[in-house]
């Protein structure tokens, strides 16, 4: 620890260092702000479905939602002759949703 110690006191790091972290800082910036917005999106999400009355959400307008991921789900396991349908793959036996 006193060697970890006397390199960070005589060698303050920044915040953009690239040697401290060992990748592209560059690129982790540029990726930290789609990032930041997707977790903001499922967890607003996370809240609304669990927590609608306390977020203000119109209770018709999640059930249309609802609806919505139901029929998507229906249409993609309906999909044509020949495509791998979601959640059914050629394992030796059948896996499917429960």
């Amino acid at each position: 620890m006193r060697v970890i110690t006397s390199i960070y006191l005589h060698c303050r790091p920044e915040l953009r260092d690239d040697w401290l972290a060992g990748g592209d800082v560059d690129a982790d910036v540029e990726e930290a702000g789609p990032q930041e917005e997707a977790l903001r999106a499922l967890t607003l999400f996370y809240n609304v479905s669990w927590f609608p009355k306390s977020m203000g959400a119109d209770l018709g307008l999640l059930e249309e939602e609802r609806d919505f991921f139901k029929r998507e789900l229906v249409r993609m396991q309906e999909g044509e002759e020949g495509d791998e349908v979601l959640g059914e793959r050629d394992w030796g036996g059948e896996v499917g949703w429960s």
